[in-house]
């Protein structure tokens, strides 16, 4: 027997040693899981599946808080109650130390089978140059002077203030990335005592945008003690005691079939977050976006414009409904509290600002070939003229008819590619929609050469991906594929557009169609 094959024999008895270690703790901590669910394993890792058929709304898995793993259930949970450490990080210090104490931690059947690290691209070395000009590069993906401050400004102050307890030598800058990169890529928001917490088994269900389960916990319990019904609420307000199983639960959202693999999701995440965070990505991902504000931000265009948009962008924009497709209104409600905490104390142009960087991130491509409308509303802006520009500062409720018309047509034509509501249009109209896609085609030009140009995606060339070298390869090429061709898509849709809209101008001009007064 060669030893390639040993090692493999090897590998799979200790693989089914750590399953069964897991599974019997799990049962000594009163965790339910259902009897049709079952844990594999195969070279990129874990799995869970299905041995039969499972009911819409079963729950198939049920753990009890107090066998989740946060600052709350730890030994350390009294130190970290006098810090203001923030959550994520807190919970990587206890799943450090948990770790640290080995067969002696509460949590070791559960700890033994997490990996040593989550091989993000932060944690990358040379390969980081490959994903330049990704959305990766942009959502900060590949910069790790955050995880630098972090260590050095909370974590290694924490560890020196109580060094009786923390081993030093086990709480390590490099330790440190390989725990973040494992605690944010399996952390779940648990309720507003726990905040963050490690759900054990939870975290063991992949991920797919088809899912079959989802989590669910009850999350307005109470802040001082973690209870449903105590003397702190009961202090507060009227309370109606009522029996309730605290636990955190995977319920059945999809039925899946028997032997299918379950899957859970991790959220409408592009890939720009899915490699960021949880080391991975998906081909033709539905969620991915490519951002655009960059492109205009260094583009020469005119200020009257730029002003007018960082000033009013957000509110006429808001008012013509064009973030409904893209973002909830809990969406914007958080993008505001987590950008701008304590936003109300400060002087009303930061609240503007705040304004201004949620607009900026509106202006993205999404999958397969979509421009989003806040987008096509800035380029509209860029291409009407003089006169119509000044109308638009004049009249706010005329212009927003003609402005969402525009928008409407152009993504009628993305979607179906159908010039039939084009061809009555007015010229002016039909001017400013050839403007757009000009200008669009060339913005995305300039997005194309943002990408390591030196990097040609035949040139990421492997035999495997059990290296991982090629593991780095397979994925750098799953996003640059993704990216170019939302933007190659739709320049391709920018490019007949502009044709077709060019022949019914002339046709227009030949006939003598063209409109002597402007819609506004």
């Amino acid at each position: 027997m060669n030893t390639t094959k040993t090692d493999e024999i090897i590998n799979k008895n200790i693989d089914q040693q750590r399953i069964s270690i897991l599974m019997d703790w799990l049962k000594s901590k009163n965790i339910y899981i259902h009897s049709a669910i079952k844990l594999g394993k195969r070279d990129d890792g874990f799995f869970v599946y299905t041995e039969k058929f499972i009911k819409k709304n079963t729950i198939i898995l049920k753990v009890p808080k107090n066998a989740i793993l946060s600052p709350k259930t730890s030994l350390l949970s009294f130190f970290l109650d006098k810090t203001k450490i923030p959550s994520i990080l807190s919970v990587c210090i206890v799943y450090m130390y948990e770790k640290s104490l080995g067969q002696k931690s509460p949590w070791y059947g559960y700890l033994q089978i997490m990996p040593d690290k989550v091989d993000i691209p932060k944690l990358w070395n040379h390969e980081k140059k490959w994903l330049k000009g990704t959305e990766i590069e942009y959502v900060g993906g590949l910069d790790i002077s955050e995880l630098q401050s972090a260590y050095n400004e909370l974590i290694l102050p924490f560890i020196k203030k109580n060094k009786e307890i923390l081993n030093q030598r086990i709480f390590t800058y490099n330790n440190f990335l390989k725990a973040i990169s494992v605690v944010r890529s399996r952390v779940f928001e648990i309720d507003k005592f726990h905040n963050l917490g490690l759900v054990p088994f939870a975290d063991m269900f992949n991920h797919a945008t088809n899912e079959h389960i989802h989590f669910q916990t009850f999350y307005n319990v109470c802040r001082h003690c973690g209870l449903i019904y105590c003397k702190h609420i009961f202090k507060l307000k009227k309370y109606k005691k009522t029996q309730y199983e605290d636990t955190c639960d995977m319920i059945v959202h999809n039925s899946p079939s028997a032997f299918d693999e379950v899957y859970n999701t991790y959220g409408t995440h592009g890939n720009d977050i899915l490699l960021s965070r949880y080391g991975f990505a998906l081909h033709k991902n539905k969620w991915d976006r490519i951002s655009m504000s960059k492109i205009f931000q260094k583009n020469d265009m005119k200020s009257d414009r730029l002003l007018w948009w960082k000033l009013n962008g957000f509110n006429a924009s808001y008012k013509m409904g064009l973030f409904k497709r893209y973002f909830s209104k809990n969406d914007i409600k958080n993008y505001f509290s987590s950008d701008s905490n304590n936003h109300n104390d400060k002087e009303i142009h930061s609240y503007h600002n705040i304004q201004y960087l949620f607009l900026q991130d509106s202006l993205f491509i999404t999958f397969p070939s979509d421009p989003s409308s806040p987008l096509i509303f800035f380029i509209i802006l860029l291409s009407l003229s003089h006169k119509l520009f000044k109308n638009l500062e004049k009249n706010t409720k005329k212009t927003n008819i003609y402005i969402l018309n525009i928008i409407r047509l152009q993504l009628l034509y993305f979607h179906t590619g159908s010039i039939k509501n084009l061809k009555y249009q007015k010229y002016t109209t039909l001017l400013i929609i050839f403007k757009i896609n000009k200008f669009l085609s060339n913005a995305i030009d300039s997005r194309l050469k943002k990408y390591n140009q030196t990097l040609i995606l035949d040139n990421l060339v492997y035999e495997n991906i059990k290296t991982q070298e090629n593991k780095r390869k397979h994925w750098t090429k799953i996003v640059l594929q993704n990216e170019i061709d939302i933007l190659n898509n739709t320049k391709k849709k920018c490019i007949k557009l502009i044709h077709k809209t060019k022949l019914i101008l002339k046709y227009q001009k030949l006939y003598s169609f063209k409109i002597k007064k402007n819609y506004f």
